[in-house]
This record gives C-alpha cells, sequence and structure tokens, in this order.
C-alpha cells in the first residue's frame, strides 16, 4: 500500500493494483468536493438574501413605528439605542429580559438543559404576529425586568441610578404596549 496525494491534500491510502486510477480517483474526488462546496455556497448565498429581506422588512416596520412582530421590539430597541434615544444599559435591560423570560419558560417546560429549550422557545416568541400575543410577550418580559431589578444591582451602580434605568426600560415596554393598543 501507499498513500496518494490529491491536489487539496486530502491523503487516502490505495493498493498498488489499483494504481492506474490513481488519477481518475483524484479527479473524482475533486468533482464532488466542488459540487458540494458550490452547493454549501448556493445554500448560504439564498439564507443571507432571505436574512436580508426579513431584516429590511423589519427595520422598514421600526421606522414607520409599527410594530408586526416581537421581533420588532427587539429591533426597535437597537435601532433606539444606535440612534441615542437610550442607553445602552436600557437596551441591555431590554435584551436580557427578553432572554431570561425564554430562558425561565423553557427551564420550566423542558427537563435537563433549559438551554436546549431557549431558543426554540425564543424563536417562537419572535414569531409573535398578533396585538395579543405581543402584549403577552411584552408582559412577560416587564415581569423578567421586575424580577431582574429584584436581583440586585450591578457593582458600582448606585441605588437611584439602578431604578432610574429600570423605569426606563420599562417605561420603553410600556410605550409599546400604549402603541400597540391604539
Amino acid at each position: 500500500m501507499e498513500i496518494n496525494h490529491c491536489s487539496n491534500n486530502t491523503h487516502y491510502y490505495q493498493h498498488n493494483s489499483l494504481k492506474t486510477n490513481e488519477n481518475k480517483d483524484c479527479q473524482d474526488f475533486g468533482v464532488m468536493l466542488n459540487a458540494k462546496q458550490q452547493e454549501s455556497q448556493n445554500e448560504e448565498v439564498k439564507n443571507n438574501i432571505q436574512k436580508e429581506q426579513k431584516n429590511f422588512s423589519a427595520s422598514k416596520n421600526v421606522e414607520n413605528n409599527k410594530i408586526s412582530t416581537y421581533a420588532d421590539i427587539g429591533q426597535q430597541a437597537f435601532e433606539d439605542y444606535m440612534n441615542g434615544k437610550i442607553e445602552f444599559d436600557i437596551f441591555v435591560r431590554i435584551t436580557a429580559a427578553s432572554l431570561n423570560s425564554a430562558l425561565s419558560e423553557a427551564y420550566q417546560c423542558f427537563e435537563g438543559n433549559p438551554f436546549d429549550g431557549m431558543k426554540r422557545i425564543q424563536q417562537g416568541r419572535n414569531k409573535a404576529d398578533t396585538a395579543n400575543k405581543i402584549e403577552t410577550e411584552i408582559n412577560k418580559d416587564i415581569a423578567q425586568l421586575n424580577h431582574n431589578f429584584n436581583l440586585g444591582m450591578p457593582i458600582g451602580m448606585t441605588q437611584e441610578e439602578h431604578q432610574r434605568l429600570h423605569n426606563k426600560a420599562k417605561d420603553f415596554l410600556f410605550e409599546i404596549l400604549q402603541e400597540l393598543k391604539a
């Protein structure tokens, strides 16, 4: 037996009697590899286009101050942070409340590792597309904000600052609730 090398540095063992097929095997392997890579790239391009279209529609809804899904709330919070309308700490509190709410729900619903179910729950929450469903998810976030507030404050932060940031994060979510009810 000897080791044969394909052009892409892939090694495989081949018996001496099969040596005449060496070049053909390397070419066939290269063709299969290239086809698989092309298929993977096509799928990646397709996924990126879908993500861009989804992001465009979400940002369009946010720009029009229209919340059509729960995911738009996170997008609006990010846009408001980037535009300087809300502080970084408020954006983090809103995002953390959303993720903690999903984790808490996953812990109650799934045995074992709740992180496995957290992703599915958060994806389901992001798809909420009626006013009632979105309100339900926002109320979960507000409850989680209150829970997080009661856990304690970050090191080096005064109680007044902690309370102020907590209230602003809740106000952000309450404003969205008011928009949904209008």
